[in-house]
């Protein structure tokens, strides 16, 4: 961990702590035994035993902890300020939530990884790989007609891997292995984008909780964990859906044939025909973070010829319609209290099949095939 202390008025003090050193601590403490490599964790005689130890670093303190650290980085603290009543407020300027998933050798991660880092670059959209770098785009998703940074994809096969990563803005999630170890990292430096369940600020204990943005404050540290979390998970889910063994024309057909819900007549999707530029714009990596909206997929399908011509109402109603049919063959869901929709199992499994088949040559497909 490191301090730092801003040495003029308001005096403020940074401290980053890093997880992984203190659970290294915990796990010496205990007496369990690892093999570690850098901030990774390679291999542990109990894994049953660190995951308990890793969880009590959320059950902790944390404004009791960071004040701890205050009399070491400014020991004048009371003689420059002369007030008694003063005291650090505890904010989280940046989390980054890690899960680590280890396999027996390198060699079986590196298939993973490699069929990950082709994915994340099927297509080669430049609005896309712009969202890569955090570059900023017209409204409906191009490049802007001012720009003029050459855009170029680089995939390095180093001592460390690859490394792969989507932004929302200014948070983000990527992916990256070293060794046996596949790292799956949310980083929040927004948190108004995201929210929990939790007391309105100042709240008695047994006010209701309700749906709310995500606050700076360490309170909500715990609130940030699970978030990240549940990111790393939907990420982790994508990345399942590249090893699938279900055939296309199995997942297929289960969209491709006409069905009823709730006593109306429900359409076949066209993945291959007119449903392609949707189900493209659903499937965008930078939606596994928070989930996309009306205004997202109108904007991604802005250049369609079926949306150049509408008003932005109309445009509106199309997507929404959109939407209730996608939810109609389970490939998406609406996520509670938002106005947000995330792709289901089923549905991450059927854009990423039809995704990559269409990237593929015929060669390739014959060869799978055989």
């Amino acid at each position: 961990m490191s301090v730092r202390m801003q040495t003029w008025f308001p005096y403020r003090i940074q401290i980053a702590v890093n997880g992984r050193e203190w659970l290294a601590r915990q796990l010496e403490k205990a007496g369990v035994g690892f093999t570690r490599v850098g901030n990774k964790i390679h291999d542990v005689s109990d894994f049953s035993a660190m995951q308990p130890l890793l969880d009590q670093q959320l059950r902790t303190d944390w404004c009791s902890m960071l004040d701890s650290f205050v009399p070491i980085a400014f020991p004048t603290i009371r003689t420059a300020l002369d007030n008694e009543l003063l005291h650090y407020s505890w904010n989280v300027w940046q989390s980054e939530w890690a899960s680590d998933l280890l396999f027996k050798s390198r060699a079986d991660l590196d298939e993973i990884m490699d069929a990950a880092v082709r994915h994340a670059f099927i297509g080669g959209h430049p609005e896309r790989l712009l969202r890569y770098f955090d570059r900023p785009t017209r409204n409906d998703g191009q490049v802007r007609s001012n720009s003029r940074r050459p855009l170029k994809t680089t995939i390095i096969d180093f001592d460390e891997g690859h490394r792969v990563r989507h932004w929302l803005e200014s948070n983000s999630v990527k992916l990256y292995n070293e060794g046996n170890v596949l790292r799956i990292e949310t980083t929040i430096n927004d948190p108004y984008a995201f929210r929990a369940y939790r007391r309105k600020q100042g709240a008695p204990p047994d006010a209701p909780k309700k749906l709310r943005p995500l606050r700076k404050g360490v309170a909500d540290t715990t609130h940030r964990a699970r978030v990240s979390q549940d990111i790393n998970n939907r990420l982790a889910d994508h990345l399942a859906t590249m090893q699938s063994d279900t055939p296309l024309g199995s997942i297929l057909q289960q969209v491709t044939s006409r069905k009823r819900k709730r006593g109306r007549s429900v359409r076949a999707l066209e993945p291959t025909g007119k449903d392609l530029a949707l189900l493209s714009a659903i499937a965008d990596p930078r939606f596994t973070v928070g989930g996309f909206q009306n205004k997202h997929i109108r904007n991604a399908l802005a250049s369609d010829p079926r949306y150049r011509t509408k008003t932005s109402k109309q445009q509106s109603g199309m997507t929404t319609r959109a939407f209730r049919l996608l939810r109609d063959h389970g490939l998406i869901r609406k996520l509670p209290k938002s106005r947000r929709y995330q792709l289901t199992a089923d549905g991450r499994q059927m854009v990423t099949a039809v995704l990559a088949a269409l990237a593929s040559s015929t060669q390739e497909l014959t060869r799978i095939a055989a």
